[in-house]
Order: structure tokens, then C-alpha cells, then sequence
């Protein structure tokens, strides 16, 4: 609080106003390790679907016709393994953020 207050200190601010933002952000850094936690846990089951269909599209690779199919199969999981758990959430807050009023 006393940061803020130094941050803050203006008349447009009162007490209350900065007894009001002090608890917003008190509840924003509250929300960063579940926010974090979680996007381990969908990582890890991200990964392991991946991993699952690279395993999988190794045994069409050795079929002439088939394999393009396997190497786009394998190229596709592995490049939606690491830029799904990253674009989700962006665009979630990015949408969160654009709908969020302003008092």
C-alpha cells in the first residue's frame, strides 16, 4: 500500500480509490501461480498427445504414398505442442482484456 500511495499521490486519488487498486492488484498476483500451474498441466497433456501422434506417423513413414501424410502429421503436432499453450491463454487475455469496462 505504501507504494502505491507513493505511485498515486495525487488528488485525483483518494484513500479508498487506492485501498480499491491495492486489492486489485492483490487479486492479480494472486491468480499467477494457478495461472502458471495450469498451463503446466495442459502443457504436459499437450506434449504427450504430440508425442503420441509423432510415435504413431513413424509407422507411415516408411509407406511411399502415406508418407507426406506422416510428415505433415509430425510437423503439425509438434508445432501446435508449443504455440498452443502460449496463443490460448494470449488471446483469452487479450479478449478478457478488450471486453473489461472501464469505471
Amino acid at each position: 500500500m505504501p507504494i502505491l500511495a507513493l505511485t498515486f499521490h495525487s488528488p485525483r486519488y483518494d484513500h479508498l480509490a487506492l485501498r480499491r487498486l491495492m486489492a486489485q492488484v492483490d487479486d492479480a498476483v494472486k491468480q499467477v501461480p494457478s495461472v502458471a500451474e495450469t498451463g503446466m498441466i495442459r502443457f504436459r497433456l499437450i506434449m504427450l498427445t504430440a508425442l503420441a501422434v509423432v510415435a504413431g506417423a513413424t509407422v507411415i513413414l516408411t509407406d511411399p504414398i502415406f508418407q507426406g501424410l506422416a510428415i505433415a502429421l509430425m510437423a503439425g503436432s509438434l508445432v501446435s505442442m508449443f504455440t498452443a499453450p502460449v496463443l490460448v491463454p494470449l488471446l483469452y487475455f487479450m479478449a478478457k482484456k478488450h471486453n473489461h469496462t472501464q469505471p
